[in-house]
């Protein structure tokens, strides 16, 4: 009889645990902060994004929006923050057609799962990264995977984080 009662608060024990460490899981994953980034430039017109990859010695000025008269715009958009971000001239940024293009992706994997790091990204036809920021790009099992310089480094350093920039 206390074997079976030792049996039960163990397995009692244990899905307490499992539920716990599930949710807390789940925060983590939940804790990833969206970001709107507005992209300004002395020769061309501003551009609006959530997916901006910018190599920060591009970056004159950044601002944070922070205002209560913005919470709604921000709920609106679904982010948490608002940037802007004043950028050289002499930036190249790439969309994910030029990134295509220049990697000599064929057409049809257009359609596949993009993923910068470990960043998915949901709309790649809004996506813009410095040219100087990639480090390969990698085509495989329905992913297009863009490597940002200095992943490895960074997985290296903090084994089983992910690198998020968003």
């Amino acid at each position: 009889m206390a074997l079976q009662k030792k049996i039960i608060l163990l397995c009692l024990t244990l899905m307490i645990c499992n539920i716990c460490f599930g949710q807390i899981d789940s925060v983590k994953e939940d804790q990833s902060v969206r970001r709107m980034y507005i992209l300004k430039f002395d020769n061309k017109p501003t551009l609006i994004t959530e997916y901006a990859y910018i190599d920060p010695k591009y970056i004159t000025n950044m601002d944070v929006l922070s205002s209560s008269s913005l919470k709604e715009l921000k709920a609106r958009l679904q982010v948490d923050d608002i940037l802007i971000l004043s950028l050289e001239r002499q930036i190249k940024l790439l969309t994910f057609q030029d990134v295509l293009e220049l990697y000599k992706i064929q057409k049809h994997k257009s359609k596949w799962i993009l993923k910068v790091d470990d960043d998915f990204v949901e709309y790649p036809g809004t996506m813009v990264i410095s040219g100087n920021q990639i480090e390969k790009v990698i085509c495989r099992n329905n992913y297009i995977h863009i490597i940002l310089k200095d992943y490895y480094q960074l997985k290296k350093k903090y084994k089983n984080a992910k690198i998020i920039y968003r």
